[in-house]
């Protein structure tokens, strides 16, 4: 390889003998071939000073073993391509070995790999050329190639292929080359190609060291700084931390070690002071960070949000004892720790900006001070270090001010214990209003048991339990602490208005920590200070708040007025009869808060809502038809308070400008704003003669569809079927029977229904009677059918699930819902069923087997929360 040492590099170009491209002038391949003079010395030179000389060496292409990754590649954000990965399939040159060495391939700069266990096959480097600048192609997919060129990282440029033509003897295709790099190049062509390279260079670097082959590592550096030591200082000031802590580790006879995966053996015994000393001590030795995500370049810092690492638990485990030693850690040690996860790496997003590709990946490498950091909060619980200034999260401050700050907290809350450290500063009126209020979220976290979010389906939390916290301190009370900060952080907030965001959201984080605390003796102290809100967002937080803390008066009275259409919004005043004060998002605000609500007087406020004489029903029926383009409204689709609402919808046939038409035996859908929409004919319904060619969409349409999306035993509807009215006359009498008596599916009813976990779904709370259905209870939608008082209770334990026979040989059968079982005069048995689709008789001649309730097929999930239905 023909690389001029850096040393002489100064004389050739204070010579003046670096050659350069007339950009102005066109090159063109002439029948002899030949270069211009300039042209040719240009190309020599660039051998000379980087690349590799491939004159006695063959072309070969050669892939790992098993089936190469890809990747993505992003074109200015627009054009989303896959290629193949860097270390999957690539081109060079195979130099034979000599003197006993052994046979390598070399790349671009002279960067190579030993011969090992890939695929290799030898190319004709000449007649790939050819291929490449002489496709034959049509314009635009010569275009189409040229942009694949200019993005993948993975092939030699234009510039080298050029040079390496031109020193093979190929000149006619050095100069087509050459052309194709004043057409792409918009710099200058060789400092481009440096830049390129070197991060190349940096990218082999960062993937040896995070391997932990440290040898090649230190190869890649040295190939770095030998080649590239402008690029290198200029653009990859990460690479001399890397190679600096690469001579660390082989100084300590660590390079390239394999960590132990467990402590060492009697670690256990050890005293605290060496058990601190080791874990800080290997913490470079840690790989298991979260290195995903589009972050910076730098290496000094890493997200930690979840550190799985034996000796972090360590630290953690140790707690207060380790504090001193960390922060002197923190201080002085810019160790770098790597991560290993080869796919999240080499699978990560290359962007494509100007000329430059920018690997989103590069940070697989960081300092050990970010994951110290990590482990002195996790031991303090809290993120503020001194009281008396602004939060520190986000700024960058230099590891001695970092370190001298922590060592200022440590001497003067290091002495208390976590709860006194928490409470002294949440009653220090000196600490700054943003710290005591995390001061008392994270003294209320430490004693909270478990997780107390509140849902429909599990209200066991719709009063606030008291912790331990309620008793524990006096004059004042860890309450009475988080009321008084919180008074004057609004006497601060009102006379500076100096911090980011709104009211609201800094006293909701005050509510959610008494909330938790659950101390009912400030809950009429909240109550009084509803009165006072001063707009609707305030007013419900504080009355929610109250509520869970034993005082339901003032969100019994959002309810009412809610019911009546007239809610008081304190910023306006009481309504006086005037139409009621609310805009969209207030409004929206409301329905949340209250459809979460576990009072009588919350349903009954959304169901008013539900019906059409209601001020609010015409903005929410729009909410409803349109819940898409109204992304806040799916918060409160979890309650069955909209099955009314679309309800009182299926008799509205106003236009909604959509239209459906029958295109053979597929259906399209037209909607303003949105692609048309094709989809097949049911199964059920798959004669076209029982559909009509076009229809208008209605809004009675809009509503009917949605509501067989996520309601049990309608039937099934669609506008183009000749009998479309009707089922929505049935639609609307089956949802009138049971009327405001749909509960939520059970998580083994999603499963077994193979619905979404989490999909919002109603079904008719039908129990068993425990006697002989009556005609009143059909009519009631108490019961689905009835015997006329012959024949007796069958002996099913219900709920229980059914299986046809109509469907038994399917691989995965539907199933129904068994909800009533009676035997008639003759002992045979007949089944109320609920299905997706319907709810029926069925007699017993057409049932496959009956399943238990309670063993369902799939494991549900025991994170996801759903209705309960008692067997």
């Amino acid at each position: 390889m023909g690389v001029l040492p850096v040393y002489a590099l100064p004389l050739l170009l204070t010579a003046g003998a670096a050659p350069t491209i007339d950009r102005g002038t066109q090159i063109v391949p002439v029948p002899s071939g030949s270069l211009s003079a300039e042209d040719a010395r240009y190309l020599d030179w660039l051998v000379e000073d980087f690349l590799f000389d491939p004159q006695r060496a063959i072309y070969v292409r050669i892939a790992p073993p098993g089936r190469p990754r890809e990747r993505d590649l992003i074109l200015r954000g627009q054009r989303i391509m896959r290629l193949r990965d860097r270390d999957a399939v690539r081109e060079g040159w195979l130099v034979k070995g000599t003197k006993g060495e052994g046979d390598r391939i070399y790349f671009a700069d002279g960067d190579s790999v030993a011969v090992g266990d890939q695929k290799i096959r030898q190319l004709d480097f000449e007649d790939e050329c050819r291929r490449r600048y002489y496709p034959g192609q049509s314009s635009t997919k010569q275009e189409f190639d040229r942009l694949i060129r200019l993005i993948d990282d993975d092939g030699e440029s234009d510039l080298v292929l050029a040079a390496w033509l031109h020193r093979r003897g190929h000149d006619r295709l050095a100069a087509t080359a050459l052309a194709a790099v004043r057409e792409d190049e918009n710099q200058d062509p060789r400092l481009a190609l440096r830049y390129r390279l070197a991060m190349r260079a940096l990218g082999a670097l960062v993937d040896a060291f995070c391997i932990r082959a440290d040898a090649d590592a230190l190869a890649h550096a040295d190939r770095l700084f030998r080649l590239y030591p402008e690029e290198a200082a200029a653009e990859t000031p990460q690479a001399e931390a890397i190679a600096s802590d690469l001579r660390r580790r082989q100084h300590a006879g660590t390079s390239g070690r394999v960590p132990p995966k467990s402590p060492p053996a009697g670690f256990a015994a050890w005293a605290n002071a060496r058990k601190i000393e080791f874990l800080i001590g290997s913490l470079d030795e840690i790989e298991n960070w979260d290195a995903g995500g589009i972050r910076h370049r730098s290496i000094e810092d890493i997200s930690t949000e979840n550190i799985d690492d034996w000796r972090v638990a360590a630290l953690k485990e140790l707690g207060d004892a380790a504090i001193p030693a960390l922060i002197d850690a923190y201080e002085h040690d810019g160790r770098l720790i790597r991560h290993r996860d080869e796919e999240s790496s080499r699978n990560g997003q290359v962007v494509f900006r100007g000329n430059r590709l920018v690997d989103l990946g590069v940070n697989r490498v960081a300092e050990v001070r970010p994951v110290l950091l990590y482990v002195i909060r996790s031991i303090l619980r809290t993120r503020h270090w001194d009281p008396a200034e602004v939060d520190q999260r986000r700024e960058k401050l230099p590891p001695p001010i970092m370190a001298a700050k922590l060592r200022r907290y440590w001497a003067n809350y290091g002495h208390l214990n976590f709860d006194d450290r928490m409470m002294t500063i949440l009653t220090d009126r000196s600490s700054k209003p943003l710290v005591r209020r995390d001061a008392a979220a994270c003294l209320v976290a430490a004693h909270q048991p478990g997780d107390r979010q509140w849902s429909r389906a599990n209200r066991q939390d719709a009063v606030a339990r008291p912790s331990s916290l309620v008793t524990k301190y006096r004059n004042p009370s860890v309450a009475e602490a988080i009321l008084a900060a919180l008074d004057d952080h609004r006497a601060q907030w009102e006379s500076q208005k100096d911090e980011r965001g709104y009211w609201a959201g800094i006293e909701r984080r005050y509510l959610e920590s008494l909330k938790d605390l659950g101390d009912h003796r400030v809950g009429p102290e909240i109550a009084r200070r509803v009165e006072a809100a001063r707009n609707l967002e305030e007013r419900l937080e504080l009355a929610r708040a109250a509520r869970m803390l034993g005082v339901s008066g003032p969100m019994v009275r959002v309810c009412r007025e809610m019911a009546s259409g007239n809610v008081w919004v304190p910023s306006v005043g009481p309504g006086n009869g005037a139409p009621p004060q609310f805009d969209k998002d207030s409004t929206l605000d409301l329905l949340v808060t209250i459809s979460n609500e576990p009072l009588a007087e919350a349903d009954d406020a959304l169901f008013a809502v539900a019906e059409k004489d209601h001020p609010y029903f015409p903005f929410m029926s729009k909410c409803a038809i349109d819940r898409w383009n109204n992304r806040r409204y799916q918060f409160v689709l979890d309650h069955p308070y909209h099955i009314t609402l679309l309800r009182n919808l299926l008799t509205d046939t106003t236009p909604t400008g959509g239209h459906y038409f029958l295109r053979g035996d597929e259906i399209e859908e037209l909607r303003i704003g949105r692609r048309p929409d094709l989809s097949g004919l049911p199964t059920t319904h798959a004669d076209p003669r029982l559909w009509h060619e076009h229809v208008e969409q209605r809004v009675a349409d809009v509503a009917a569809d949605k509501l067989s999306d996520f309601v049990f035993g309608l039937p099934e509807y669609h506008p183009l079927r000749r009998d479309a009215d009707r089922v929505l006359i049935e639609m609307r009498t089956f949802l009138m029977r049971y009327d405001r008596r749909f509960r939520d599916l059970t998580r083994e009813e999603h499963f077994r229904f193979e619905l979404h976990p989490n999909a919002p779904e109603y079904i008719p709370d039908i129990r068993p009677l425990g006697r002989l259905a009556t005609a009143t209870d059909v009519a009631r939608g108490d019961a689905v059918f009835e015997q006329k008082g012959q024949g007796r209770v069958a002996d099913v334990k219900m709920p229980a699930w059914l299986v046809l026979k109509s469907n038994a040989k399917n691989e995965d059968p539907a199933v129904g819902l068994i909800v009533q079982a009676e035997l008639g005069p003759d002992g045979k048995a007949t089944y109320g069923v609920i299905f997706r689709n319907a709810i029926r008789a069925v007699r017993a001649d057409e049932v496959e087997r009956i399943e238990p309730y309670g063993s369902p097929k799939k494991k549900p999930d025991p994170s996801v929360q759903h209705g309960s239905i008692s067997p």
